[in-house]
């Protein structure tokens, strides 16, 4: 195969469609930090409460970071995109409209529960949309994009606190969940559907179960 074979066969635009939503992901690790005094303003909280719309995205990321990668395996790329994409949006568009801290910290539980299922993706489409010649490549962007979304996180959210409000910092996930979305199902071809993996006894593979006609 010659190089040219091999440029041709490696997927850049699906790397560079997917990164945006891992920087996105890690944006929502540090955003908040930003808006946190006038959330605790509006919503009339306490310093101590407020915190827990940090934590309420943490937790999930932590908790369902290798979860995510196994069920992960057994479903098509593309409709996982879907999912998560679509997930994460929806719980963003919740965490902009909330009115009192329950409200808010379940829309961040959700939005951290789909998050991690979008920093397990992302590497994934990146390593398999290019050969393996350049996937070192293709993870170096991606990893690039997850602490500049960190860094860039604390800016943003001041600029778009003192524009136009605090649920802006939830409601920028719109359009660019749409972006990569549209992308994503544009460059993915369709393949397995989604499905809850089967319970398998410790130390077994995991597999999806089979459907019954």
């Amino acid at each position: 195969m010659t190089r040219a074979d091999e440029e041709q066969q490696n997927q850049w635009w699906l790397v560079v469609a997917a990164g945006p939503a891992v920087f996105m992901a890690s944006v929502d690790l540090s955003i908040v930090t930003a808006a946190l005094p006038v959330i605790e303003h509006d919503l009339g909280l306490s310093t101590s409460t407020a915190e827990w719309v940090v934590l309420a995205y943490l937790l999930p990321l932590a908790g369902l970071a290798l979860p995510s990668a196994r069920w992960l395996d057994t479903v098509g790329r593309r409709p996982a995109l879907a999912f998560s994409l679509t997930g994460f949006a929806l719980a963003s568009l919740a965490a902009g409209l909330a009115t009192n801290l329950g409200w808010l910290i379940g829309a961040r539980l959700a939005q951290g529960a789909f998050g991690a299922l979008l920093f397990a993706l992302v590497p994934a489409l990146a390593t398999t949309a290019v050969q393996p010649e350049a996937r070192g490549r293709a993870m170096g962007l991606i990893t690039t994009l997850g602490p500049l979304g960190l860094i860039s996180g604390p800016v943003l959210g001041g600029l778009l606190v003192e524009g136009p409000g605090w649920p802006w910092i939830f409601f920028v996930n719109l359009p660019v969940s749409l972006v990569v979305l549209l992308a994503g199902l544009r460059l993915l071809a369709p393949d397995v559907p989604l499905r809850m993996p089967c319970p398998t006894p410790p130390g077994s593979p995991r597999r999806p179960c089979s459907v019954s006609p």
